[in-house]
């Protein structure tokens, strides 16, 4: 009951603040003169998202305690989990508790930033509901059966792709943040190796599920590889001059001194249209693998029939 009370409270919180931030900051210049009205309109969008947020978690927390408690008179069999229900929850949770560590944070911390609330709002509240899918799967994958095999994995294959996402929103603006969505890529990885162990040894067709499972992880794997050594070309908002001539390497570790921008103009920056190209031959390859294996598959399972 503590941890429902607990878990509500911080839901509420950051939900709230988060809606009133961003909400206000959409209808500021579409309201334009009539600003009057935003306070009111966001005061309401967020208590009314962050009502919801809260009744949804104290609920799942409540029905996961009955589920760990069971009336002694009744021994109940054991169920396929929800997934979905895992990912939302864990979004929520991680989400919140990394909005209010990045939001208040700073403020306690740091009372002299002017920009120090932004944290919460754009990097560690995102990273949080992040983690939510692959932090779900990972709690509940001794549960997982052979039939949700398919829906962990395009799980963890979306949480892949809005860090990719994220890499691309951050690393021409903090660089922090593109480190950050690469731990959360190394994070989805060893999640997915995880899944592949579970998936051995619950599936049937075990043989499709190590290729199915090995090619998610290969390009799971180069794509962490890519943006930790991301292809790299000279800032184009710095000063032209005979410095640009110097020779750079065409690829650079992602946390060389070369692309600090806290006290100057970085010597480096992220080619992000190289790094797009890069992942979208990725992407490609790991999709025409997977046509390959479920052809393969198709395949042999008429073959069996003559």
């Amino acid at each position: 009951m503590l941890l429902q009370i607990v878990a509500a409270i911080i839901v509420f919180v950051a939900t709230h603040y988060f809606f009133f931030w961003i909400s206000g900051g959409l209808l500021l210049p579409i309201l334009g003169s009539h600003g009057a009205s935003v306070f009111p309109m966001s005061l309401t969008i967020s208590l009314s998202a962050a009502a919801v947020a809260s009744f949804y978690v104290w609920k799942r927390l409540g029905a996961k305690r009955k589920e760990r408690n069971p009336p002694s008179q009744s021994v109940k069999p054991e169920h396929e989990v929800n997934l979905t229900s895992a990912v939302v929850l864990g979004a929520i949770l991680a989400g919140s508790i990394g909005f209010i560590g990045g939001f208040f944070g700073p403020l306690l911390l740091m009372p002299g930033a002017n920009q120090g609330p932004l944290l919460g709002i754009f990097i560690t509240g995102p990273v949080g509901i992040l983690l939510g899918p692959p932090l779900g799967i990972a709690m509940k994958m001794r549960h997982i059966k052979a039939g949700q095999l398919r829906m962990a994995s395009l799980w963890l294959i979306l949480s892949l792709l809005i860090a990719c996402g994220f890499y691309a929103f951050s690393t021409p603006r903090f660089l922090f943040g593109a480190e950050i969505a690469i731990l959360v890529m190394t994070f989805v990885f060893f999640v997915g190796c995880a899944l592949l162990k579970r998936g051995v040894s619950v599936s049937n067709t075990k043989g499709i599920t190590v290729a199915y499972g090995t090619i998610f992880l290969l390009g799971a794997g180069a794509i962490i590889f890519i943006s930790a050594m991301p292809p790299v070309m000279r800032p184009w908002w710095g000063p032209q001059g005979s410095h640009n001539l110097q020779a750079i390497p065409s690829h650079a570790f992602i946390m060389d001194a070369a692309f600090d921008a806290s006290r100057h103009i970085p010597k480096l920056t992220v080619d992000l249209d190289r790094w797009q190209l890069y992942i979208l031959l990725i992407a490609l390859t790991v999709i025409i693998a997977s046509l390959v294996v479920m052809l393969a598959d198709r395949i042999l399972s008429k073959g069996k029939h003559f």
